[in-house]
């Protein structure tokens, strides 16, 4: 700090700093106290209309920044993955230079030590990304979607209410709430089993029918319910396994 009371810094902004250099509102008239911003007694020296746009942009970066593609995985497919043995995949994590890395390993490497080979050790975000892009398409496709779950007791605004449902559930897959995506793939997968190059996801048709069902305030008769009590398979190759 000089005598004139400017203070005068050699260190480069940091990204916090930054944040709070452009978000400051004192810019644009007013003041904040702690979580309130107040009219000031000063002029604005910058636009409300480009104050708005740099808030948006600030806002993009730091959802972009948090969400599922960009963030270590919170193992979405926690006690749903198999290996070709019938062993269950445990979820483990790693440390490096202060970042997570999240990895589905199969059980018996954990019971009998790390020399073990012969087992699983998949990057979290290598099985998680398929699975979920798989779901999602079939959540897309009412042809498919009717197929599966057994709609042809269905009236045409059943059926739509159905898909409109699918379409609501398949965005869900794709936002930033983990727990969100983790509670559906627990509700809409049975089992994940994991082989050479491939692996098969096994639908609960039940669940399935039942999730996409729910969001209707008129339920549909009983005898018209989907009759199928069993599950679908989707195999898909994956060469990096």
């Amino acid at each position: 700090r000089q005598k004139n009371g400017v203070i005068k810094s050699s260190s480069p902004f940091a990204r916090g700093n930054l944040y709070h250099l452009l978000s400051n509102p004192v810019y644009i008239g007013k003041t904040r106290h702690q979580d309130q911003v107040y009219d000031g007694l000063h002029e604005a020296i910058i636009k409300d209309d480009v104050w708005n746009a740099v808030q948006q942009m600030l806002a993009g970066n730091t959802k972009a920044r948090r969400s599922p593609t960009n963030d270590p995985s919170p193992h979405l497919l926690k006690g749903l993955v198999f290996d070709e043995t019938g062993d269950r995949l445990t979820t483990i994590h790693a440390n490096k230079k202060g970042r997570k890395y999240y990895y589905y390993i199969s059980g018996r490497l954990t019971e009998y030590g790390k020399s073990k080979k012969d087992g699983w050790r998949i990057p979290a975000r290598q099985l998680e990304q398929p699975v979920v892009r798989t779901l999602r398409r079939l959540l897309s496709d009412p042809l498919k979607l009717g197929e599966i779950i057994g709609l042809e007791h269905h009236t045409i605004h059943e059926q739509e209410v159905v898909f409109e449902t699918a379409k609501e559930v398949a965005g869900k897959l794709e936002n930033d709430d983990a727990g969100q995506i983790q509670e559906l793939l627990k509700t809409i997968i049975e089992k994940i089993s994991l082989e050479p190059r491939r692996f098969e996801i096994e639908i609960n048709i039940p669940n399935l029918a039942g999730l996409l069902n729910g969001n209707e305030k008129d339920k549909t008769p009983e005898e018209d319910t989907p009759k199928s009590t069993g599950f679908e398979k989707f195999n898909l190759l994956n060469p990096e396994f």
